[in-house]
């Protein structure tokens, strides 16, 4: 029988996260961690390492780690970093479909929609190992929702490297896993199938849509998964900070422009 894996710990550990097992902002024992997952040193190791390079843990040598907490505050960034990314490198990469001749380097569009399409079909095949009716998720189904979303991963990974933003991937990776963190289990099956009718909506912008209509799709997809958080409440309530009271403003002008003169 073969050892486990660096890269099986890593999806284990993952799994405990999402079924919160290993709870955010609090602290861990590596060795129980190797005991519960039957794992030598290494792989404990270096699985730990990677997740930490990926975001998920912060590591205390000789202590233990601890899985990052996502708090309220920080959701507002996480959606203004997502959407910014994600809605340039959209836009670019349907410049390049739709104006090549602005571009000296051509695009293969057949070949990224290909390559989108395949991730698609992959995606499709785990969650039609979902049960449609289940309520909870169970430790199978948490192993095959991490594999879902490491291909969504791969998903938007393919826009922004195909519109060269090749740089962003690597901050793309970690935003989503910040969104593990928050991801309630029992909205996990359903909200399989929306990103894949959102996917499916992107890839039919890029095709026949305008730019506004590419990243009209990609805003969707994005507070899509928002809307599946716990803490997605907060984000209401920033909003209704955000909007100014039409006599306050008038009366911000009317002062701004007295001391003017």
């Amino acid at each position: 029988m073969s050892r486990p894996s660096w890269t099986w710990a890593c999806k284990e550990i993952r799994k405990l996260i999402l079924l919160g097992k290993l709870k955010s902002g609090t602290d861990h024992n590596t060795t129980e961690l190797r005991k519960e997952l039957s794992l030598e040193r290494t792989p404990t190791r270096l699985a730990l390492n990677h997740l930490k390079s990926e975001g998920l843990v912060e590591i205390f040598p000789k202590k233990g780690f601890r899985v990052r907490g996502i708090r309220g505050e920080d959701l507002q960034c996480v959606v203004d970093a997502r959407l910014a990314i994600e809605c340039l490198a959209a836009s670019e990469l349907w410049r390049r479909i739709h104006h090549p001749s602005d571009h000296p380097e051509k695009i293969n569009w057949d070949k990224v929609q290909d390559d989108l399409v395949a991730i698609q079909q992959s995606m499709e095949g785990i969650a039609d190992q979902i049960p449609e009716n289940a309520s909870e998720v169970s430790a199978e189904v948490a192993g095959l929702f991490i594999d879902f979303l490491d291909l969504d991963i791969k998903f938007h990974a393919t826009i922004a490297s195909s519109a060269k933003y090749e740089v962003a991937v690597c901050f793309l990776r970690k935003l989503h896993n910040l969104m593990l963190l928050a991801v309630p289990t029992t909205t996990a099956p359903q909200r399989m199938r929306d990103i894949l009718d959102e996917h499916a909506r992107i890839i039919k912008a890029f095709d026949f849509g305008t730019m506004a209509s590419v990243k009209a799709a990609v805003r969707e997809n994005v507070f899509g998964f928002c809307r599946m958080w716990k803490p997605f409440e907060f984000l209401e309530k920033a909003a209704t900070k955000l909007r100014v009271n039409p006599s306050r403003r008038r009366h911000s002008i009317r002062r701004r422009n007295a001391l003017r003169r």
